[in-house]
């Protein structure tokens, strides 16, 4: 995620990873693009509920980090 801050003439930019595997047959289940392919802690993406993907999810952990740096200014 990435930000330009005019009144600092820069940018912020905060990068988060999801890690997981890559499954060799996709599981159907919530989600769509990589979340049936992609396992976590041995379960498909697809299968996590709300609450777990809110937890790990790297583009919500973007935006509470982006939300963070904006409080702060």
């Amino acid at each position: 995620l990435a930000v330009y801050d005019p009144a600092k003439k820069g940018f912020w930019v905060y990068e988060q990873n999801l890690e997981g595997k890559i499954a060799n047959e996709p599981k159907e289940g919530n989600g769509f693009g990589y979340d049936p392919i992609v396992i976590i802690n041995g379960k498909y993406y697809s299968e996590f509920t709300d609450e777990e993907r809110y937890k790990v999810s790297h583009r919500g952990l973007g935006v509470k980090k982006l939300l963070e740096y904006l409080i702060k200014q």
